[in-house]
Formats: structure tokens, C-alpha cells, sequence
């Protein structure tokens, strides 16, 4: 009977906390920017060097503010698909970037509403949302500039 109730307990402390996880493992990614933002679509290429503060600046010089997560899981699962990184090889870049003088560095935000008022209310801003999220939440002031399709590992 104890163990029941300290599953039951748990559910109800973890729920909220799952909430705001971002997408399943290997989940397709939405990459967003406001719809005020000059940036009207992304290759891969390009959000890489955003991603990875390889490029800091628009077009117009406006510095672009990296919106990232704090939840690991779905750092893992973007990173990857992404750019074939791990959340600690991100990390490593940002650091020296911040070292050596960076403009601005990442922002890490815990859920998907908090990355899309973020995203909303900064031009420069660039985020990322589970594309399923995305899709059932609609938020509006925002848009989607590429979809990242999840991992998909080859046999070994």
C-alpha cells in the first residue's frame, strides 16, 4: 500500500514538470522565430551556425538571441538531430565563444510556452518547440522557419 502511494505521490509532483518537457525521444523539432524577426526561412546549414554560435548576427547586424532548454532530454534529441551533437559538445562551444568575447549566449528556458513568449517578444530571438506542440498549441506570434526531422539511427 506505501508503494502505491508514493507512485501516486510522484505522479502528481512529476506531472507538471512533464508538462513542459518538450517532445517524445526522436520527435520532429520546430525552429521559430517572431513574426517580427527578418528571418523568414532556414537551412539546416544556417540554423546550425545559430544553434551552435558559429553566426551571432542577422543580416541587418541585429544579434540573435539563442533561445535554448533547460531539460536535457530535449536538448539531446534537437542537438542531435540537429548537428550530430551531444548537449555537453554544445555547451563546450558556447563556453569558449563566452570566453573569447560572445555577443550574447543562450538563453535556457524550462517549457515550450516560456520559449514561445520569449521567441514572441524578441526579433533577434530563435527558438526551438516540439513540432507536436507546436501544431497543437498554435501559437500565434510566432513561426515556424524549418522543421528539424528527428533522428533516425542506422543499424550498427
Amino acid at each position: 500500500m506505501r508503494g502505491l502511494f508514493l507512485v501516486l505521490l510522484a505522479s502528481l509532483v512529476l506531472a507538471p514538470l512533464a508538462e513542459g518537457r518538450g517532445g517524445q525521444p526522436n520527435s520532429a523539432w520546430a525552429i521559430v522565430v517572431s513574426v517580427e524577426s527578418e528571418i523568414a526561412e532556414l537551412n539546416t546549414g544556417l540554423a546550425t551556425a545559430y544553434f551552435l554560435g558559429r553566426r551571432t548576427r542577422l543580416g541587418s547586424g541585429r544579434i540573435v538571441q539563442v533561445i535554448d532548454r533547460v531539460d536535457q532530454d530535449s536538448r539531446q534529441d534537437f542537438y542531435q538531430a540537429l548537428a550530430r551533437k551531444t548537449p555537453a559538445e554544445v555547451d563546450d562551444l558556447w563556453g569558449r565563444l563566452m570566453l573569447s568575447g560572445a555577443p550574447v549566449i543562450p538563453r535556457r528556458l524550462v517549457d515550450d510556452a516560456d520559449v514561445v513568449e520569449a521567441v514572441r517578444k524578441d526579433p533577434g530571438a530563435i527558438g526551438f518547440l516540439p513540432v507536436s506542440w507546436l501544431e497543437a498549441h498554435a501559437p500565434e506570434g510566432v513561426r515556424r522557419v524549418l522543421t528539424v526531422p528527428p533522428l533516425v539511427e542506422g543499424p550498427s
